[in-house]
């Protein structure tokens, strides 16, 4: 496990390398490492492009790339945007005044990218495409 000096951690579960954006590093999880995904989730392209960082029995924990948030407001709308998805458990997002904010989302299975993407948008903002 990787903890990032702001708390986010990349559980390392997944097996691919490339480290987390958490550790600094480039997209862990499985989409890292510029290779295709190997994690078989609804992220293919054209949809938003996840990072897992956890498969675990009861849920999946992963990120998403968010642009165009700019204050706690935006937070809100884009944290409701996402508990609004079937399955979503928790929602946190560490924002990024005006450059690309992390969208952590527990979920009881991997999102439909197509389905998260088009959330984001709804609410404003756009999600990194895969």
């Amino acid at each position: 496990m990787t903890i990032a000096p702001d708390g986010r951690f990349d559980l390392g579960l997944t097996g691919l390398g490339g480290g987390s954006s958490a550790a600094g590093g480039q997209a862990g999880g499985c989409c890292g490492g510029g290779g295709a995904c190997s994690c078989g989730g609804g992220h293919a392209a054209g949809g938003a492009r996840a990072r897992v960082l956890a498969q675990l029995p009861d849920r999946v924990v992963a990120e998403y790339d968010v642009t165009g948030l700019t204050c706690q407001n935006c937070v809100d709308h884009v944290t409701d945007a996402f508990v609004a998805l079937d399955g979503v458990q928790t929602v946190d997002v560490w924002l990024v005044d005006g450059g690309v904010s992390t969208v952590r989302v527990a979920s009881d299975e991997l999102l439909d990218g197509a389905a998260v993407a088009a959330a984001a948008e709804a609410a404003g903002y756009t999600v990194e495409a895969g």
